[in-house]
Protein backbone atom coordinates (compact mmCIF):
# COMPACT_ATOMS: atom_id res chain seq x y z
CA UNK A 1 0.00 0.00 0.00
CA UNK A 2 1.51 3.32 -1.01
CA UNK A 3 -0.58 5.23 1.48
CA UNK A 4 1.99 7.88 2.32
CA UNK A 5 3.19 8.66 -1.21
CA UNK A 6 0.90 11.62 -1.77
CA UNK A 7 0.92 13.19 1.68
CA UNK A 8 2.55 16.59 1.22
CA UNK A 9 3.03 17.97 4.72
CA UNK A 10 5.03 21.10 5.42
CA UNK A 11 7.01 21.96 8.53
CA UNK A 12 8.52 19.70 11.16
CA UNK A 13 5.67 19.50 13.66
CA UNK A 14 2.44 17.57 13.55
CA UNK A 15 0.50 20.82 13.97
CA UNK A 16 1.93 22.07 10.66
CA UNK A 17 1.10 18.90 8.79
CA UNK A 18 -2.50 19.97 8.29
CA UNK A 19 -4.35 23.17 7.51
CA UNK A 20 -5.69 24.35 10.92
CA UNK A 21 -8.76 25.83 9.22
CA UNK A 22 -10.08 22.27 8.81
CA UNK A 23 -10.17 21.42 12.49
CA UNK A 24 -13.80 21.03 13.58
CA UNK A 25 -14.82 22.54 16.94
CA UNK A 26 -16.75 19.90 18.85
CA UNK A 27 -17.76 19.43 22.46
CA UNK A 28 -17.11 16.79 25.05
CA UNK A 29 -15.82 16.39 28.59
CA UNK A 30 -12.61 14.77 29.72
CA UNK A 31 -12.08 13.03 33.07
CA UNK A 32 -10.83 16.36 34.39
CA UNK A 33 -14.13 17.99 33.42
CA UNK A 34 -12.70 20.22 30.72
CA UNK A 35 -13.78 20.60 27.12
CA UNK A 36 -11.68 18.78 24.53
CA UNK A 37 -11.73 17.89 20.86
CA UNK A 38 -13.78 14.72 20.49
CA UNK A 39 -17.47 14.18 19.80
CA UNK A 40 -19.84 13.89 22.77
CA UNK A 41 -22.94 13.00 20.83
CA UNK A 42 -24.35 9.99 19.05
CA UNK A 43 -27.36 9.04 17.01
CA UNK A 44 -29.74 6.78 18.92
CA UNK A 45 -31.10 5.35 15.67
CA UNK A 46 -27.79 3.75 14.67
CA UNK A 47 -25.84 4.19 17.94
CA UNK A 48 -22.99 6.02 16.22
CA UNK A 49 -21.22 9.09 17.56
CA UNK A 50 -21.53 12.41 15.79
CA UNK A 51 -20.09 15.87 16.30
CA UNK A 52 -21.88 18.92 17.59
CA UNK A 53 -21.93 21.77 15.10
CA UNK A 54 -20.46 24.27 17.55
CA UNK A 55 -19.35 24.78 21.12
CA UNK A 56 -22.43 25.25 23.36
CA UNK A 57 -22.73 28.25 25.64
CA UNK A 58 -22.87 27.73 29.41
CA UNK A 59 -26.54 28.72 29.52
CA UNK A 60 -27.57 25.98 27.08
CA UNK A 61 -28.20 23.33 29.75
CA UNK A 62 -31.62 22.41 28.47
CA UNK A 63 -31.99 18.62 28.79
CA UNK A 64 -34.34 17.50 31.58
CA UNK A 65 -35.00 13.84 30.74
CA UNK A 66 -32.15 11.38 30.23
CA UNK A 67 -31.24 7.74 30.82
CA UNK A 68 -28.04 5.73 30.98
CA UNK A 69 -27.26 3.84 27.81
CA UNK A 70 -27.11 0.05 27.84
CA UNK A 71 -23.67 -0.15 26.24
CA UNK A 72 -23.74 -3.96 26.20
CA UNK A 73 -26.63 -3.79 23.73
CA UNK A 74 -24.74 -1.28 21.58
CA UNK A 75 -21.65 -3.50 21.56
CA UNK A 76 -23.76 -6.42 20.33
CA UNK A 77 -25.09 -4.28 17.47
CA UNK A 78 -21.64 -2.97 16.47
CA UNK A 79 -19.04 -5.52 17.61
CA UNK A 80 -16.39 -4.42 15.11
CA UNK A 81 -16.19 -0.79 16.26
CA UNK A 82 -17.74 -0.59 19.75
CA UNK A 83 -15.47 -2.29 22.27
CA UNK A 84 -16.19 -2.64 25.99
CA UNK A 85 -14.06 -3.69 28.93
CA UNK A 86 -14.70 -7.37 29.63
CA UNK A 87 -17.55 -8.29 31.96
CA UNK A 88 -14.98 -9.56 34.46
CA UNK A 89 -13.14 -6.22 34.39
CA UNK A 90 -16.40 -4.34 34.97
CA UNK A 91 -17.55 -6.67 37.75
CA UNK A 92 -14.22 -6.47 39.59
CA UNK A 93 -14.08 -2.68 39.84
CA UNK A 94 -13.34 -1.30 43.29
CA UNK A 95 -14.42 1.88 45.04
CA UNK A 96 -12.31 4.77 43.78
CA UNK A 97 -12.06 3.61 40.14
CA UNK A 98 -13.37 5.92 37.43
CA UNK A 99 -15.69 4.77 34.65
CA UNK A 100 -17.30 6.42 31.64
CA UNK A 101 -21.08 6.35 31.27
CA UNK A 102 -23.23 7.53 28.36
CA UNK A 103 -26.09 9.82 29.39
CA UNK A 104 -28.63 9.60 26.56
CA UNK A 105 -31.20 12.35 26.02
CA UNK A 106 -34.80 11.21 25.51
CA UNK A 107 -35.00 13.75 22.67
CA UNK A 108 -32.16 15.25 20.58
CA UNK A 109 -31.58 18.96 21.06
CA UNK A 110 -31.57 21.56 18.28
CA UNK A 111 -27.95 21.04 17.23
CA UNK A 112 -28.45 17.27 16.92
CA UNK A 113 -26.64 16.28 20.10
CA UNK A 114 -28.23 13.20 21.66
CA UNK A 115 -25.98 12.30 24.60
CA UNK A 116 -23.17 13.31 26.90
CA UNK A 117 -20.37 10.91 27.81
CA UNK A 118 -19.07 11.61 31.30
CA UNK A 119 -16.84 10.10 33.95
CA UNK A 120 -17.99 8.87 37.35
CA UNK A 121 -15.90 7.88 40.39
CA UNK A 122 -17.25 4.78 42.14
CA UNK A 123 -18.15 5.40 45.80
CA UNK A 124 -20.21 2.28 46.57
CA UNK A 125 -20.53 -1.21 45.14
CA UNK A 126 -23.15 -3.91 45.81
CA UNK A 127 -22.78 -6.88 43.49
CA UNK A 128 -23.18 -5.56 39.94
CA UNK A 129 -24.76 -2.31 41.18
CA UNK A 130 -22.68 0.82 41.66
CA UNK A 131 -23.07 4.34 42.99
CA UNK A 132 -20.64 7.10 42.08
CA UNK A 133 -20.10 10.84 41.93
CA UNK A 134 -20.10 12.65 38.61
CA UNK A 135 -16.64 14.02 37.78
CA UNK A 136 -17.75 16.34 34.99
CA UNK A 137 -19.93 19.43 34.77
CA UNK A 138 -22.59 18.54 32.14
CA UNK A 139 -22.88 20.74 29.09
CA UNK A 140 -26.57 20.08 28.42
CA UNK A 141 -28.22 18.12 31.27
CA UNK A 142 -29.95 20.42 33.77
CA UNK A 143 -30.58 17.90 36.54
CA UNK A 144 -26.93 16.92 37.01
CA UNK A 145 -23.85 18.76 38.21
CA UNK A 146 -20.29 17.76 39.05
CA UNK A 147 -20.53 15.82 42.31
CA UNK A 148 -24.06 14.49 41.66
CA UNK A 149 -24.68 10.88 42.73
CA UNK A 150 -25.32 8.46 39.88
CA UNK A 151 -26.53 4.85 40.20
CA UNK A 152 -25.56 2.38 37.48
CA UNK A 153 -24.68 -1.24 36.77
CA UNK A 154 -22.16 -3.17 34.72
CA UNK A 155 -24.24 -2.84 31.54
CA UNK A 156 -23.78 0.95 31.65
CA UNK A 157 -19.96 0.99 31.92
CA UNK A 158 -18.53 1.96 28.55
CA UNK A 159 -14.93 2.53 29.59
CA UNK A 160 -12.68 2.18 32.62
CA UNK A 161 -10.06 4.85 33.19
CA UNK A 162 -6.73 3.02 32.93
CA UNK A 163 -4.13 4.08 35.47
CA UNK A 164 -0.87 5.52 34.19
CA UNK A 165 0.99 2.67 35.85
CA UNK A 166 -0.85 0.16 33.65
CA UNK A 167 1.12 -0.86 30.51
CA UNK A 168 -2.11 -0.52 28.49
CA UNK A 169 -2.31 3.22 29.29
CA UNK A 170 -2.47 5.49 26.23
CA UNK A 171 -2.05 9.25 26.20
CA UNK A 172 -5.23 9.94 24.24
CA UNK A 173 -4.57 13.68 24.07
CA UNK A 174 -1.88 13.10 21.45
CA UNK A 175 -2.79 13.80 17.83
CA UNK A 176 -3.08 11.63 14.74
CA UNK A 177 -3.44 12.45 11.05
CA UNK A 178 -6.80 11.01 10.04
CA UNK A 179 -8.38 10.67 6.61
CA UNK A 180 -11.85 12.18 6.33
CA UNK A 181 -12.98 8.81 5.00
CA UNK A 182 -12.72 7.55 8.59
CA UNK A 183 -15.43 10.00 9.63
CA UNK A 184 -17.59 9.10 6.64
CA UNK A 185 -17.30 5.33 7.15
CA UNK A 186 -17.07 5.42 10.98
CA UNK A 187 -14.35 2.79 10.64
CA UNK A 188 -10.57 2.46 10.38
CA UNK A 189 -9.17 0.12 7.73
CA UNK A 190 -5.45 0.94 7.74
CA UNK A 191 -3.03 2.79 10.02
CA UNK A 192 0.69 3.10 10.45
CA UNK A 193 2.93 4.82 12.96
CA UNK A 194 5.75 7.19 12.15
CA UNK A 195 8.28 8.46 14.66
CA UNK A 196 6.47 11.27 16.57
CA UNK A 197 7.77 14.72 15.66
CA UNK A 198 6.97 16.49 18.93
CA UNK A 199 5.34 15.89 22.32
CA UNK A 200 1.82 16.36 20.92
CA UNK A 201 2.26 14.00 17.97
CA UNK A 202 1.34 10.31 18.32
CA UNK A 203 2.90 9.48 14.96
CA UNK A 204 -0.23 7.65 13.76
CA UNK A 205 -1.59 8.16 10.24
CA UNK A 206 -5.05 6.64 9.83
CA UNK A 207 -7.15 5.67 6.79
CA UNK A 208 -10.77 4.69 6.31
CA UNK A 209 -10.40 2.82 3.01
CA UNK A 210 -10.95 3.72 -0.63
CA UNK A 211 -8.62 6.74 -0.69
CA UNK A 212 -7.18 7.06 -4.19
CA UNK A 213 -4.09 9.03 -5.26
CA UNK A 214 -6.09 12.20 -5.99
CA UNK A 215 -7.66 12.09 -2.53
CA UNK A 216 -4.31 11.39 -0.84
CA UNK A 217 -2.47 14.24 -2.55
CA UNK A 218 -4.86 16.82 -1.09
CA UNK A 219 -3.96 17.56 2.55
CA UNK A 220 -7.42 19.09 3.04
CA UNK A 221 -8.76 15.52 3.04
CA UNK A 222 -7.00 14.86 6.34
CA UNK A 223 -7.61 16.22 9.83
CA UNK A 224 -5.38 16.39 12.87
CA UNK A 225 -7.40 14.95 15.77
CA UNK A 226 -6.82 13.52 19.23
CA UNK A 227 -6.61 9.78 19.76
CA UNK A 228 -9.57 10.21 22.11
CA UNK A 229 -11.75 11.49 19.29
CA UNK A 230 -10.49 8.71 17.04
CA UNK A 231 -11.35 6.07 19.66
CA UNK A 232 -14.85 7.53 19.92
CA UNK A 233 -15.29 6.65 16.24
CA UNK A 234 -13.64 3.23 16.25
CA UNK A 235 -12.75 1.80 19.66
CA UNK A 236 -11.35 -1.37 18.06
CA UNK A 237 -8.01 0.34 17.45
CA UNK A 238 -7.37 0.82 21.18
CA UNK A 239 -5.42 -2.41 21.55
CA UNK A 240 -2.84 -1.43 18.91
CA UNK A 241 -2.19 2.25 19.65
CA UNK A 242 0.81 1.42 21.83
CA UNK A 243 2.57 -0.31 18.92
CA UNK A 244 6.07 0.93 18.14
CA UNK A 245 6.93 3.44 15.43
CA UNK A 246 7.21 1.62 12.11
CA UNK A 247 4.20 -0.59 12.84
CA UNK A 248 1.38 -0.89 10.31
CA UNK A 249 -1.99 -2.64 10.52
CA UNK A 250 -4.79 -3.33 8.07
CA UNK A 251 -8.31 -4.74 8.23
CA UNK A 252 -10.24 -6.12 5.29
CA UNK A 253 -13.77 -4.85 4.58
CA UNK A 254 -16.17 -6.62 6.92
CA UNK A 255 -13.39 -8.03 9.11
CA UNK A 256 -13.35 -7.43 12.87
CA UNK A 257 -9.66 -7.87 13.62
CA UNK A 258 -6.60 -6.00 12.39
CA UNK A 259 -3.64 -7.80 10.85
CA UNK A 260 -0.15 -6.44 11.42
CA UNK A 261 1.83 -5.99 8.20
CA UNK A 262 5.37 -7.23 8.81
CA UNK A 263 8.29 -5.10 7.56
CA UNK A 264 5.92 -2.50 6.08
CA UNK A 265 7.45 0.82 4.97
CA UNK A 266 5.81 3.97 3.55
CA UNK A 267 5.56 3.54 -0.19
CA UNK A 268 5.02 -0.23 -0.06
Amino acid sequence: MGKSDGLKWSGNSAEKRLDPSHKVPIVAVTPAGQQCDFACCHSLSVQRYRMSERQPENDERKVEIWHLEDVEAVALQHPDTFKLPTLEERQNLDVGRRVRLHFDFDQPISNGCRAERMWVTITKKTGSQFTGTLDNQPVYIKSLSAGSLVSFNTSNIAQILILKTDPRWINVSKKAIVSKRVFELRRVSFLYRETPRNVDDSGWVVWGGGEDDEFTQNSRNFDLVSLERLLAIDESIGSILNAAAGSAFERAPGAKEFRQIPDWKPGD
